[in-house]
């Protein structure tokens, strides 16, 4: 049995560092934590994950030439979404239908990011040492990748994080934990905490009462760091959350172990191409 405390539990799992997408697999999608963590499944891209892929792309390529008409950028985006969608049917009804947005989506994000400062880089790795955070030096780093830095007129930098989510719900606990990770990811100056953000750009229709036909069109929405990153909540369910997954590990020998002691719903909606049903009767005989 696995000694308690014991600092090379994370590590006995191949786990050197995590990541938001990691700890929210995790708490979200547990079957997915496990088949891809633990067992090197790689899920084919949808046109929804694309979609976002695509869009900040987009953007970081509309800022880095600091262009002033978006068609580069939006071509640039559709050969990405094009390219990583190779997989689906060309007539495939949602992977038409989302790529119609990308156009209006890079329109409203770059009106409203335009006069937010001047672009720095995008993709910028970043670490934040949870086991300082959290004064416990059993947890491993996290590391990520900001999507868009400015400065603004002081020389301050701060991060824009875009997301493309389906609907306008409020944020997802993966998208507040991101929050949480990337306020603490050296944003202490004042300014540059004002002005951090998620944006996430919401899908809306505009609909001609002449012609009767609805075309894509796109409402920004921006999400202060900040006010994420003072609810105590917040902070609480992501210390929780590293908690919960080293108890898993330390309370199992193997990643097989994990799935065993993990039963899942074969019933659930998750399982809905014949991939993951190959890798769920792999990894848990159903």
């Amino acid at each position: 049995m696995v000694q308690f405390n014991n600092p090379m539990v994370f590590k006995r799992f191949g786990v050197n560092h995590l990541s938001p997408n990691h700890l929210d697999d995790f708490v979200t999608r547990n079957s997915m934590w496990i088949m891809k963590r633990g067992f090197g499944f790689e899920e084919d891209p949808n046109p929804t994950m694309t979609k976002g892929s695509a869009v900040g792309k987009g953007l970081a390529f509309n800022f880095a030439r600091n262009l002033n008409n978006v068609d580069d950028a939006v071509t640039f985006a559709e050969t990405f979404y094009d390219k990583e969608l190779e997989h689906l049917d060309d007539n495939d009804e949602k992977k038409i239908a989302v790529r119609k947005t990308l156009r209006p989506t890079i329109i409203k994000a770059v009106e409203y990011l335009r006069d937010k400062g001047q672009f720095v880089d995008s993709e910028r790795k970043i670490e934040l040492d949870t086991a300082k955070m959290f004064d416990n030096p059993l947890y491993p780093p996290m590391t990520g990748y900001s999507d868009l830095t400015f400065k603004d007129n002081n020389g301050n930098e701060f991060t824009v994080e875009i997301k493309c989510p389906t609907s306008k719900k409020e944020l997802s606990w993966g998208y507040k934990m991101q929050g949480l990770y990337y306020y603490h990811c050296g944003n202490t100056n004042p300014n540059v905490e004002n002005e951090s953000e998620i944006l996430t750009l919401i899908p809306r229709s505009n609909y001609d009462r002449k012609t009767k036909i609805s075309t894509p069109n796109c409402e920004p929405i921006p999400h202060k760091l900040k006010d994420i990153a003072h609810n105590l909540d917040y902070f609480k369910e992501l210390e929780y959350a590293l908690r919960s997954m080293y108890n898993v590990f330390k309370n199992n020998e193997t990643w097989q172990d994990i799935a065993d002691n993990n039963p899942i719903n074969p019933d659930d909606w998750y399982w809905d191409t014949p991939k993951k049903l190959k890798w769920r009767q792999k990894i848990w005989g159903i």
